[in-house]
C-alpha cells in the first residue's frame, strides 16, 4: 500500500475530532463447500463452491480468490465463486487473499486441489484377440497383459484367471497352451477409489487339440454274411474329428461315420479293419485298427470210397 494513503488513513479523523482506528485482519480462511482444508479431492467435471472469507481488521477487507496466479473474483470481506474442475487443470491452487490499509502486505491462505478422473480407456485385455491355439504347436504359452489409460488415481487391477500364473503387482498373466485352458475366461477388473469407476474386460480361449488315439469297438468274430457293427472311438479332441475306414489297406468309399455296419466272406477272415480319425483344426490322425475271424464252410459235404 502506498504509504502516504496509509499515513493519511491512520491520521484521519473526524468531524468529531476522533481518531479513525485501524486494524489488520487477523486471518483469512479458504472454504471448499463450506469445509476449511488446506488439500482438497475434487472428482473430474464436479462444480463447488469456493469461498474466501476475512476474519477482522479494520476497515473490512478486500478479498480477492485466485485460481493458479488468476483472480476469479474479488469484493469486500467475504467473496464466493462456484468453480468446475478438469483433470486438465490438474492439480491446482485456490488462493485467497486479505488486505486493508493497516496492512502492507496481504495475508493469504491456500487450498491444493487434486483433481481424480476416471481412465481414458480400458481395462483393456491385450495379447490374445481370439485366435485359434494349438496344442503342441509353437508357441507352448500365451501372455495377456491387461492396461488403462490415464487416470488419477491408478486404479486397482485384479486378474480372475483360473488358469497361468501372474507375479506379484504385475497386470500380466502368463498361460501354458494346452486342452486344460479351451473355453476358459479370463477377466480382468478395474476399479478407482473416489470416482468408483468399475469396469471388466474378458477373453476366452479356443484350443485345438487332438485326437489322442483311436479304438474299435464291437464284435471281432464273425459267420460269412451276417452284419457286423464296429464303433470308432476317439480321445477328446476339438473341432470334432472325421473318419475313414478301411479294409486290407483300401478305403471303404463312402464310410465316413463313426460306426461301420457290413457283412464279411471267407475271403475277409484275418483282414484287417482300421479307422482313421482326423481333426481338421490341427492337422492331427489317430488310427486304430483290428482283425477280423469270419467263420464259413463247410460248402459242400461229399462221400468217398
Amino acid at each position: 500500500m502506498n504509504p502516504i494513503v496509509k499515513t493519511l488513513a491512520i491520521l484521519l479523523l473526524t468531524n468529531f475530532g476522533c481518531r479513525l482506528f485501524v486494524d489488520p485482519p487477523t486471518s483469512i480462511t479458504t472454504k471448499i463447500d463450506g469445509v476449511d482444508a488446506d488439500s482438497v479431492v475434487w472428482v473430474d467435471g464436479q462444480t463447488k463452491t469456493v469461498t474466501c472469507e476475512a476474519i477482522g481488521g479494520s476497515p473490512t477487507p478486500t478479498v480477492s480468490l485466485i485460481r493458479d496466479g488468476t483472480e476469479l473474483v474479488s469484493g469486500t470481506g467475504s467473496v464466493s465463486r462456484d468453480i468446475a474442475q478438469t483433470k486438465s487443470m490438474n492439480p491446482v491452487v485456490i488462493q485467497c487473499e486479505a488486505t486493508n490499509v493497516a496492512i502492507d502486505n496481504p495475508i493469504t491462505d491456500q487450498t491444493t486441489i487434486n483433481v481424480l478422473y476416471p481412465p481414458s480407456s480400458g481395462p483393456d485385455i491385450t495379447g490374445y484377440t481370439g485366435q485359434v491355439l494349438t496344442e503342441g504347436v509353437p508357441p507352448t504359452t500365451v501372455t495377456v497383459t491387461c492396461t488403462v489409460g490415464e487416470a488419477s488415481p491408478v486404479p486397482t487391477l485384479t486378474w480372475n484367471c483360473p488358469v497361468g500364473s501372474s507375479s506379484t503387482g504385475s497386470n500380466t498373466h502368463v498361460i501354458s497352451i494346452n486342452r486344460s485352458i479351451d473355453g476358459v475366461t479370463c477377466t480382468c477388473s478395474g476399479s478407482q477409489s473416489g470416482t468408483g469407476w468399475t469396469r471388466t474386460d474378458s477373453v476366452t480361449f479356443t484350443v485345438h487339440y487332438g485326437p489322442d488315439s483311436v479304438t474299435i469297438d464291437g464284435n471281432k468274430r464273425v459267420y460269412t454274411g451276417e452284419l457286423l457293427t464296429l464303433s470308432c472311438d476317439n480321445a477328446d479332441s476339438n473341432p470334432g474329428v472325421t473318419y475313414q475306414w478301411t479294409k486290407k489297406g483300401a478305403v471303404l468309399t463312402g464310410q465316413t461315420q463313426q460306426t461301420l455296419t457290413s457283412s464279411y466272406s471267407k475271403n475277409d477272415n484275418n483282414a484287417v479293419i482300421a479307422c482313421t480319425a482326423v481333426n481338421s483344426g490341427t492337422g492331427t490322425t489317430a488310427t486304430g485298427s483290428v482283425s477280423l475271424t469270419v467263420d464259413y464252410g463247410p460248402d459242400r459235404a461229399e462221400i468217398t470210397g
